[in-house]
């Protein structure tokens, strides 16, 4: 009695060998880099987002003291007489434009770094979706094998069962299943 019992209610290696895994297709994609880990795709946006917003303030900045140094030498430039001699641009001018210079080349570099981010997420991103579509697949793979299974039985799970270990065992999962609900 004893082994029917267990027989049952195990698993033999024979029945596992005949549970087929997985579609052969589905491969785990490569981890994510390391500043993106433990992050929610929420928070990824919101940073890059907010990294954005500072780049956009600081560059309309200096395009505001682009255009007021451009006025500057436009007007300057005017105002030179043609029988001049002189260098048009003083000293004073030619340092900010030297100034406005690197502070291009410094935006333009800030701009290229937010690209790789943006890149990165969008790598990230397309990582995650890949993820979630084997997983789908998984799934829908798992539950038409359950499915099958379940339905090839007489009588779904009542076929299965073997005496009244499992019949304890449903009413166990029932209560369980109760004190779940009451506890949410």
């Amino acid at each position: 009695m004893t082994d029917s019992m267990s027989a049952g209610t195990s698993t033999s290696a024979d029945d596992r060998s005949r549970i087929p895994g997985p579609p052969s297709a589905l491969t785990i994609t490569a981890q994510p880099p390391s500043m993106l880990r433990g992050k929610t795709i929420e928070e990824i946006v919101n940073k890059w987002t907010s990294d954005l917003e500072t780049q956009v303030k600081e560059f309309s900045k200096f395009a505001t003291e682009v255009a007021v140094w451009d006025r500057g030498l436009i007007e300057n430039g005017n105002s030179v007489s043609l029988r001049s001699t002189s260098l048009s641009l003083s000293f004073s001018h030619w340092l900010i434009c030297l100034r406005l210079s690197v502070q291009l080349a410094m935006l333009m570099s800030e701009m290229l770094v937010a690209e790789r981010e943006q890149a990165d997420i969008d790598q990230a991103l397309d990582n995650i979706e890949q993820q979630q579509k084997d997983l789908i697949a998984t799934l829908e793979f798992y539950e038409k094998t359950a499915e099958e299974t379940f339905n090839t039985q007489s009588g779904g799970l009542r076929g299965l069962d073997t005496g009244p270990a499992d019949t304890e065992r449903d009413r166990k999962s029932v209560h369980f299943g109760e004190l779940y609900l009451t506890m949410i």
